[in-house]
């Protein structure tokens, strides 16, 4: 049940001016459906900017979040629906997260309280805590914290489109939608384990500038595995899960119509067409050593996300994940920036915050920053850094000497309220070449190599060292080896992978695929300590690289 603001009223929990009269909580979790009322939520965020100001803060912010999540897991081999086998009964696992977060300056320095008790009361202790651990955390000659310049933002709304909200629809549909799926075509393949997560976040942001605003974000994604049944199979496999295939609706800002049936139908034809294909090809070890590699697109994402991705993060690179994420061979921004090559020549990226879809897409971050469009690497060098508006004023010399002024690229953020507000990825893209290039026309180009496909990618401390290989967690990786342009075999996938340094890798790349080619991926990233973690979108091509490091991790 819904509640409105004359309910609301009625029982005596706000006054028409906004004040609150109650103590006890706004909501409660054990209701079934839990109300964001945006007149209650504004009331909590200027009770705790006043209590901050009051307190002494020279500059507070204050969000107020609602998380829903609905978790929905069916493992291989159980019945459906009303047999309960699904995950914590019937209707999977859902719950409700309220929060309040206030972030204060005071001394030249942040502090953070947070709260799950949406109440008046709690709002205040909050925004004066938030004073007292900024006055406690001041270190007497440290440089003061400086904020820059951003837009005020009166009374910002705004709602991600989407077709359906997963929130209001019927249970039932969504159980049926997933054990259709399940018992689409056992002819060929034992039941599937499957796994679907959708995540609605309403939040809100006013600032003591000023500032105040109002979104709604919405998370949904699904991953099938499939393992064949022995009598399908011709060659040999190490397991049940590398002989099975494996598909992931990679998890986007989208609503319920990205996990309809037809979809799901679709893909599991395309994926019976491609197994039938893999399981046809001998199985064989790789041969250790130097290789031309072609990378699909997903594989391609991922490694762009943990390398360049997370090496142009500007806290890291100053050394401020060190104690947690870690750093970066990017280490020195105000000389690199503009300057240092860190790719081929061919190789563009560039961040944003407004891809269609994705998963770190908003209309404002959480700092109330409209988000820009902006490069990270130009024709090869280091164009910029991930900023917010703290970490913008640490590139004034760089910026500077480039004639651009300090201003966030709009990078704040965090899960919910409850969690302090940091520097998070945001969406990344890397350009694609003009023509008509796929995954089959580079594989022809290389001729004799290497085709890679669903990787992820190890880094080591500072994003410089990684290795490429397959998922343990979701095993869809597949490598096959290339004669004269053709698929001959199909490698162990546990037993290859790819060695390589970051910067090298990119400067490997001597094609890219064309728009057509270009996939998105989702990519989770984990920051500070304790560990925050955020989602955001790869969208990138295939590429071709030249004499890669292969090897057997399992020797």
């Amino acid at each position: 049940m819904t509640l409105s603001r004359r309910d609301l009223l009625r029982s005596g929990t706000v006054l028409a001016a906004g004040a609150f009269l109650t103590r006890r909580p706004v909501v409660s979790l054990e209701r079934p459906d839990v109300f964001f009322d945006d007149d209650v939520v504004r009331g909590l965020i200027m009770r705790a900017l006043d209590a901050a100001k009051t307190a002494g803060a020279s500059h507070a912010e204050a969000r107020v979040s609602l998380l829903k999540t609905w978790e929905i897991n069916e493992w291989t081999g159980s019945g459906w629906g009303l047999s309960g086998s699904v995950n914590a009964g019937a209707g999977g696992r859902r719950q409700d997260e309220l929060a309040i977060g206030v972030r204060a300056l005071a001394g030249g320095s942040w502090g953070f309280a947070s709260t799950s008790i949406w109440t008046p009361d709690e709002a205040a202790r909050i925004g004066a805590e938030a004073v007292t651990q900024a006055r406690t955390l001041a270190q007497p000659g440290s440089e003061p914290v400086v904020l820059a310049p951003a837009d005020i933002v009166k009374d910002g709304r705004w709602q991600m489109p989407v077709g359906r909200d997963p929130f209001t629809i019927n249970r039932a549909e969504v159980l049926d939608t997933i054990a259709s799926t399940a018992y689409f075509d056992l002819r060929r393949w034992a039941p599937p384990a499957i796994v679907v997560r959708l995540i609605r976040l309403e939040s809100a942001f006013g600032s003591s500038e000023g500032s105040y605003l109002s979104q709604t974000t919405w998370q949904t994604g699904a991953n099938i595995i499939y393992g064949v049944r022995p009598k399908y199979t011709k060659h040999q496999y190490e397991g049940p899960r590398e002989g099975g295939i494996a598909y992931a609706f990679p998890f986007a800002s989208k609503g319920w119509e990205y996990l309809g049936k037809a979809a799901w139908y679709e893909a599991i034809r395309r994926l019976n067409a491609e197994q039938e294909e893999y399981i046809a090809l001998p199985m064989k070890p790789v041969d250790v050593g130097r290789y031309d590699v072609v990378l699909d697109a997903p594989s391609t994402g991922r490694i762009l996300s943990s390398t360049l991705g997370t090496a142009t993060e500007l806290d890291r690179a100053l050394g401020y994940e060190a104690n947690a994420g870690g750093t970066t061979y990017l280490n020195d921004p105000d000389t690199m920036i503009g300057h240092e090559p860190v790719a081929a020549a061919l190789v563009n990226v560039s961040a944003n915050r407004s891809a269609e879809g994705g998963l770190a897409t908003v209309k404002w971050d959480d700092e109330g920053v409209a988000p820009e469009t902006f490069d990270l690497v130009k024709g090869g060098v280091l164009a910029d850094y991930q900023t917010t508006r703290e970490a913008a004023t640490w590139l004034k010399a760089g910026y500077t000497r480039l004639n651009r002024p300090s201003r966030s690229h709009g990078c704040a953020g965090g899960p919910s309220a409850i969690g302090v507000t940091q520097l998070v990825r945001p969406n990344l893209r890397l350009a694609p070449s003009t023509g008509a290039v796929d995954t089959s026309e580079l594989t022809a180009r290389m001729g004799n190599g290497i085709v890679a496909e669903g990787l992820i990618a190890d880094m080591d401390f500072n994003a410089l060292n990684g290795l490429a290989r397959m998922d343990p967690d979701f095993p869809d990786a597949r490598f096959f080896e290339i004669k004269r342009g053709k698929k001959v075999a199909r490698l162990i996938p546990r037993g290859t992978a790819l060695l390589f340094r970051a910067p090298e890798l990119w400067k490997s790349v001597v094609a890219l695929g064309g728009p057509a080619s270009v996939r998105p991926v989702a990519v989770k990233a984990r920051k500070g300590e304790p560990a925050q973690e955020s989602w955001h979108t790869v969208e990138a091509p295939p590429v071709l690289l030249r004499q890669m490091a292969v090897i057997d991790p399992t020797r």
